[in-house]
């Protein structure tokens, strides 16, 4: 997909919208698949806090070393899905102008990311009315901002969004 979005770049924006959702779902599944092999340790470890066997004492030491190592895949697994959303971003940014945006830290989890449905909402809005946006969740190297609209071959606007409970004024 991003191969053939990458053909007509400025034309092609359900397919950029289509990977971008795809890639949302596959991150969000692995980060699951992290959390809950981080919880499967700490169960072991509160496991061996109690009397055992030195046998389920060490088939108890394998599971979390087994664990460790479906984590480590799995980040893995998160930066090569990071890497197409950075294929994207590449496709109309120069990389000149992605390397200053690269210094922040990892964003961390996207799932149950506080605001991530109104980032989602906005994403789709921008795409709906047009524009070609990316969600700098989905990248390595855009660590600035939420989203990035594209506007034509490096020519962007970043996002920064806001969530959260509007406060309203009732006026007499």
């Amino acid at each position: 997909m991003l191969h053939e979005a990458e053909k007509k770049p400025l034309k092609s924006g359900a397919l950029w919208l289509s990977i971008q959702e795809r890639l949302i779902v596959q991150i969000t599944d692995t980060e699951n698949r992290i959390r809950k092999a981080r919880a499967g340790i700490k169960r072991i470890k509160h496991e061996l806090t109690n009397k055992h066997s030195k046998e389920i004492a060490t088939a108890l030491k394998k599971e979390i070393e087994y664990q460790n190592d479906q984590i480590d895949l799995s980040e893995r697994l998160l930066f090569v899905y990071r890497s197409i959303g950075d294929a994207m971003a590449y496709t109309f940014i120069s990389r000149h102008d992605i390397k200053p945006l690269s210094e922040k830290q990892h964003a961390g989890f996207i799932s149950n990311k506080k605001g991530n449905r109104f980032e989602r909402q906005v994403l789709r809005l921008a795409f709906n009315r047009g524009a070609i946006a990316i969600l700098n969740d989905l990248t390595n190297y855009l660590r600035y901002f939420d989203i990035t609209i594209i506007k034509d071959h490096n020519v962007w606007l970043p996002l920064e969004l806001k969530s959260g409970k509007k406060k309203t004024e009732t006026r007499a």
